[in-house]
This record gives structure tokens, C-alpha cells and sequence, in this order.
């Protein structure tokens, strides 16, 4: 019975280093020096898992090799009567899940890389605080890595002809860039706004120098208060393939006013007749009881 459990034992450390060798590539002699191989490598062909598989069995690498096989062609589990063998099923079971891993954790660390190829970038974003119904207005985002935050308000309010300082607000944050960025201007309210953009491209070529701009025409068809959104992509490139990953959202809240006349033109002609009719009413009376006055 010793015997039988040392002779395990050596199989078990002898086939652990032979498949961590051989899938890892890494030196293991230290473990080599230390171990024995059994002296009767005809048992091995004796064992379940020989027989479940059907291959020959002849030394300790061979077990190993088969005992990989049956745990990865094996759908169903199976009851193993040597508890040697079922050692040897759960060691190369995991074995194959840690080399799984291990593939997926090399993939996620080749995709780290490419999006840490990349730069800061101080950009800026025009809006205005207000606007008028069916008024149109241009929006702005810019980016230029040399430049500083106040460097590129300044730039925008001084382009900004349609709207004084005290009306527009400029944003100004830090994002991560590459040498092309995509950008598109939305609206939480997709019928509050016209959005036209200027820029023949979303897509643009980031300089080192020059400020890259995107441009938007905005005209406004709702009341109230609404919220525009500046979406940011950076490019990533991975394996050969380029993908857009959003870099930030940035906000920016605008009241939409009316005016008198645009309030009465938008009212329905019930109300606007249900009005006039009750001025009417109101005047005939006014009449009747200042006639009614003078008689009296």
C-alpha cells in the first residue's frame, strides 16, 4: 500500500512538471533534480483513466497527455474509482482553465497597451446660456494639446459674433486624445433642436500645433430648458482594427425663451376664440351696466 501511494505520489509531481514545462515554458529543474520515476511504468496502463480513453499508457507523460484529453473531451461527469486518478483529473482540468486565463489576461493586457497609446489634451466648448425660439446660433468644440484652458476661451468667445461674453459659456476640460478624434453633438430631446454640423467630417486629423475644430448649427423649436451633449471618441487600434471608444460626455444646459408673439402663435384658435369671445362678453356688459348707471 506505501508502495502504491509513492509511486502516485512521483507520477502526480512528474506529470505536474512536465505539463507546467511544456505550457509555460519556463525552466523547472530544480523540480527535476528531486524526483524519481516509478519502477514499474506498466502499471500506468492499468489505470481507468488508460482504460475510459482507450490510449496507451506507458510512463508518466503519457498520463498526463491522457488525463488532459478525458477532461477536455469528457461533456459529463464521470466517477473515477482510484482516488490517485482523480487527482490526476482535477490537476489537468485546472491546468487547462489557468492556460485558458491565462490567454484571455494576455488579450485584456494587449488591450491596455493600445489605449494607453495616448496623450492629455486641454479642449473647450461653446454654447449659449440662452436662446430664442427659432433662433439659430453656432456651436464650437476645439482641441489643441499646446494650448491652455484660458488660452482656448479666449479663442472661442473672440470667434463668438452672435452672442455677447455674458450670454455664451465655455467649457473647458482635460481628455485623453490621438493623433484622429470623432465628436457629435446630440440633444436629450431629439425634437428641441436642429442640429446642423458645419464640419465636412466628424472624423478629423488631431495637429500638435494647430487647434481642430468641430463645428454646429443650432436652431431651437421647443421651449424650456434643455441639455446638449458633446461626445468624444478617441481611436484605439488593436490586432490590425480600429475601433471608436467614447472618451467623455460633456453637458451644457440651455433655456429656450418665447416671446409674446411667438406665445400667441403657437396658442390653438379654440383658445384664441374662447379670448376673444370672452372680451366681448366682458365689454357688452361693461356697456350694459354703465347704460343701466346713467338711466338710473
Amino acid at each position: 500500500m506505501r508502495t502504491s501511494r509513492k509511486v502516485s505520489s512521483s507520477i502526480l509531481v512528474i506529470t505536474l512538471a512536465m505539463i507546467i514545462v511544456s505550457g509555460c515554458d519556463q525552466p523547472f529543474s530544480q523540480s527535476r533534480s528531486t524526483i524519481s520515476t516509478p519502477s514499474n511504468p506498466s502499471d500506468l496502463s492499468d489505470t481507468p483513466i488508460a482504460q475510459m480513453t482507450g490510449m496507451a499508457v506507458t510512463n508518466a507523460s503519457d498520463l498526463a497527455t491522457t488525463t488532459v484529453i478525458a477532461a477536455l473531451t469528457t461533456a459529463t461527469p464521470f466517477l473515477i474509482p482510484s482516488t490517485s486518478d482523480a487527482v490526476w483529473m482535477a490537476t489537468g482540468t485546472a491546468l487547462v482553465q489557468q492556460s485558458v486565463e491565462n490567454e484571455i489576461l494576455s488579450g485584456l493586457r494587449g488591450v491596455d497597451e493600445s489605449l494607453s497609446q495616448s496623450m492629455q489634451s486641454n479642449i473647450a466648448y461653446s454654447a449659449p446660456q440662452e436662446m430664442s425660439l427659432s433662433d439659430t446660433v453656432t456651436v464650437w468644440l476645439d482641441i489643441n494639446p499646446p494650448k491652455t484652458p484660458e488660452q482656448l476661451t479666449d479663442e472661442l468667445i473672440q470667434n463668438e459674433a452672435e452672442m455677447t461674453p455674458a450670454e455664451l459659456q465655455v467649457i473647458t476640460a482635460s481628455v485623453e486624445i490621438t493623433d484622429r478624434m470623432y465628436a457629435e453633438l446630440t440633444a436629450d430631446d431629439e425634437d428641441a433642436f436642429t442640429i446642423l454640423p458645419i464640419h465636412s467630417n466628424p472624423e478629423q486629423l488631431i495637429s500638435s500645433e494647430e487647434t481642430t475644430r468641430w463645428e454646429w448649427r443650432l436652431t431651437a423649436h421647443t421651449p424650456g430648458p434643455h441639455r446638449l451633449n458633446f461626445v468624444i471618441y478617441r481611436l484605439v487600434k488593436y490586432t490590425g482594427l480600429e475601433y471608436w471608444r467614447p472618451v467623455q460626455t460633456y453637458n451644457a444646459a440651455i433655456q429656450v425663451q418665447m416671446t409674446l408673439s411667438q406665445r400667441l402663435a403657437v396658442l390653438d384658435r379654440k383658445w384664441i376664440a374662447g379670448i376673444v369671445i370672452a372680451a366681448l362678453l366682458i365689454l357688452a356688459y361693461w356697456r350694459w351696466m354703465n347704460s343701466r348707471s346713467k338711466r338710473a
